[in-house]
């Protein structure tokens, strides 16, 4: 992989990985609130599977999937 194709990669990555924090922000408040329905659980769920997709974000991903019970 050389240099630019590198830049590429992870500017995809990051973003996807700060989302997958920001969704498990978002999911602890919304298990605070007991709403964690199944709306959110398949909308956690669907957000897995693409991020799954990037190799470097799984471990992201999979603390949410495992909250989640998914």
């Amino acid at each position: 992989m050389n240099k630019r194709q590198r830049a590429t990669q992870e500017s995809i990555e990051l973003p996807l990985c700060l989302l997958a924090i920001h969704y498990l922000i978002n999911h602890i408040q919304y298990q605070r609130n007991n709403q964690c329905n199944a709306n959110h659980r398949l909308f956690v769920k669907n957000k897995v599977d693409e991020a799954n997709r990037v190799k470097s974000v799984k471990g992201c991903w999979k603390k949410i999937k495992n909250i989640h019970n998914i």
